[in-house]
């Protein structure tokens, strides 16, 4: 790397002098924000002029009468006043937020005693599809004892089908602490036997349970009068073994 002489150092010196001259006179002419804008072109004016002599592209006569000096850092803040640097350079503020469960002005009337068969849940879940013609799914969150200490509105369909994702699903179920679940939706048509969709669905919603802590204790779905208890199938059990071992540890 070749060494600034000291004609070149004499002329960025006459150089920072005439440019903070300038941010002086810009001070008194438009007020503050001028000088800021008049500094941060100094800063970057002075650094370009180092940049060029200590990479070589301004040839410095090293032989100087008086030798080297070093260079010294450049201000990056004036005092008492806090200066950006370049906007490409400035770190981002993420936002941040505060995320709140909200208890609804309704409720539904749940057992105190614990939920152990589809037959319960039919009878507990059964109210919340009275007068509704298209497909909803709800998951009722439990506790460690399996004691209902909540119901959550997932998806609200069309007629025959409802879009339903496992975040949306457990959203819910985090912020209740629930360490169970239960889901069950409805289909309109009367019949209750699982499509396909529900099958896959039931199965992607195990696996993330699996991975959760939050355990899928049933999926109910719920019909004219009837219902299907994919856990008094066996599939709920069957599902979860699945998961766990395909899930590493």
């Amino acid at each position: 790397m070749s060494t600034p002489s000291h004609d070149d150092l004499c002329r960025l010196d006459q150089d920072c002098a005439d440019l903070k001259a300038l941010a002086d006179q810009e001070l008194l002419e438009h007020g503050r924000s001028k000088r800021y804008r008049a500094f941060e072109k100094a800063r970057d004016k002075i650094g370009r002029k180092i940049i060029e002599l200590e990479s070589g592209r301004r040839k410095p006569n090293p032989s100087g009468p008086h030798g080297t000096r070093e260079v010294p850092f450049l201000v990056t803040e004036l005092p008492g006043e806090s200066v950006a640097s370049s906007k490409r350079t400035n770190p981002v503020r993420a936002p941040r937020y505060k995320i709140s469960l909200v208890k609804e002005a309704g409720s539904m009337y749940v057992t105190s005693k614990p939920i152990h068969s589809g037959a319960m849940i039919f009878e507990q879940a059964s109210t919340l599809f009275e007068d509704i013609d298209r497909e909803a799914f709800y998951i009722i969150c439990l506790d460690g004892k399996l004691k209902v200490i909540g119901v959550n509105l997932v998806s609200l369909g069309t007629l025959n089908a409802s879009l339903v994702h496992p975040r949306e699903v457990f959203k819910a179920a985090i912020l209740l602490n629930a360490a169970a679940i239960i889901c069950a939706h409805n289909h309109p048509g009367g019949d209750p036997f699982p499509s396909g969709q529900d099958r896959d669905l039931t199965q992607r919603l195990v696996t993330a349970g699996v991975l959760l802590g939050i355990f899928i204790k049933d999926h109910v779905v719920i019909g004219d009068k009837s219902y299907y208890s994919f856990a008094d199938h066996d599939l709920i059990a069957a599902y979860e073994a699945y998961a766990r071992s395909h899930t590493p540890t």
